[in-house]
């Protein structure tokens, strides 16, 4: 299931330029070698972060907690929610990390070939353009792997922290007799489920998308020294792009959706509020991408004329 999130999931890995390239690459021989990177630095580090905090947070009640102030199982809900806050926001920012490193792994990417002259051979070789052009788009993506693969793992530990204190939020609620405490656990997953999804992967789909920008600044800019500021502008206009598009899409969503909310006590219009923006946000990467691909494989072209 995760080697289809890595670049070797799209038909263009078969590409020549690809695999020529990734050999030189040990631990991106394959979709597999991707795919361990992925469990390991994404999934396993969220758990073992999410471990972590926990044990730390039972230490500090042990040594400084006041058992008789704060009872047991609410002390470990309020620290699994601050564990969710504070890792979630660091994970946020993690997104400009992958931002940065895409753009980085890729400036260079169209540049050096057109430099170096090796365009005009493999020109000459009758490739075409569009394929040149995602094969270098995937192994951008596979060069900036292992750092994404640490955002998502951040991302997943503020996930599992959530899906902790919910789970001891039902018990808190089995122990004090409430009956309703399973109905409140499963809407509350279900609000959680699809952003919280969205959430742990978005940092692959910013890889998709920053590698293809890079790749289009890469095509016009080939001097070194002001690619990497071409880069930073056109990040930081992405960001204010798409903090405008979440809060125009959460405001209307918000107005659409809120008599249903209110009529079904939440259950059809929370996960549509909560999934919307995200969902719109993934359009815009993914119609960004396209753009800049298109742009590149139409660069290339013109140089030949």
């Amino acid at each position: 299931m995760l080697e289809r999130l890595t670049p070797y999931n799209a038909i263009i890995s078969k590409h020549p330029v690809f695999q020529l390239e990734t050999r030189r690459l040990p631990s991106a021989a394959s979709p597999g070698a991707l795919a361990g990177v992925l469990r390991r630095r994404g999934l396993w580090l969220a758990v073992r972060i999410a471990a972590v905090w926990m044990f730390l947070a039972g230490v500090l009640y042990v040594f400084f907690g006041d058992t008789q102030a704060t009872p047991l199982l609410r002390y470990f809900i309020d620290s699994a929610l601050a564990g969710t806050l504070l890792i979630g926001m660091l994970g946020a920012f993690g997104g400009l990390y992958v931002d940065l490193v895409s753009i980085t792994v890729s400036l260079d990417a169209i540049s050096s070939e057109i430099t170096s002259g090796r365009w005009t051979l493999l020109r000459l070789a009758n490739l075409r353009e569009a394929h040149f052009t995602l094969a270098k788009h995937a192994l951008a993506q596979v060069k900036a792997w292992r750092a994404v693969s640490g955002v998502v793992g951040i991302r997943g530990a503020a996930v599992v922290l959530l899906a902790v204190a919910l789970a001891l939020n039902w018990v808190e609620t089995q122990v004090n007799g409430n009956t309703n405490g399973l109905f409140i656990l499963l809407v509350s997953l279900i609000v959680v489920a699809i952003p919280g999804a969205i959430f742990i992967i978005e940092p692959i789909l910013r890889l998709r998308t920053m590698s293809a920008v890079g790749l289009l600044i890469s095509s016009h800019n080939r001097n070194a020294l002001t690619a990497p500021l071409a880069g930073f502008g056109v990040t930081l206009a992405i960001w204010i792009a798409q903090l405008l598009i979440i809060s125009m899409l959460g405001c209307g969503v918000l107005g659409l959706f809120f008599p249903v909310l209110v009529l079904s006590s939440g259950l059809c219009g929370l996960p549509l509020m909560s999934a919307a923006p995200l969902i719109g946000l993934y359009a815009f990467y993914d119609l960004l991408k396209n753009y800049s691909l298109r742009r590149t494989a139409l660069r290339l072209a013109r140089l030949e004329a």
